[in-house]
């Protein structure tokens, strides 16, 4: 069976993206296993997706008001509020290989998956 570490955490956003960034350049390079790692945001934060303009994706002036830490994430997608309250983030890096075993259905599952008969 593949074993997957797991890290639990909380911090900052910049901590916590340079984790998830250290995580991914690691396991590319075979220095680390595959990790599953569930964090949460300490204090409160804004991030936002790698490819995402600052000034269309969020509210600054709100952002600064509020005192909130505002990181961009070494990934895609859009624009998130991290609640310290609330909220648990996951990441996950795994080897292209792994990441096969992982999300592959066993033998089982399809023995016992009802699947329509097509006609």
């Amino acid at each position: 069976m593949k074993r997957i570490r797991l890290i639990i955490d909380e911090g900052s956003a910049t901590y916590n993206m340079a984790i998830d960034e250290a995580m991914l350049i690691l396991r590319g390079l075979g220095v680390i296993n595959d990790t599953l790692r569930l964090y949460i945001f300490k204090p409160s934060a804004v991030t936002i997706g790698y490819f995402q303009s600052v000034s269309r994706s969020v509210n600054l002036d709100f952002i600064k008001k509020n005192n909130i830490e505002l990181v961009r994430r070494p990934t895609g997608g859009g624009a998130v509020y991290h609640d310290s309250e609330g909220e648990i983030t996951y990441s996950i890096v795994v080897s292209a290989n792994s990441w096969l075993l992982y999300t592959s259905p066993s033998p089982r599952d399809l023995s016992t998956a009802r699947m329509p008969s097509s006609a």
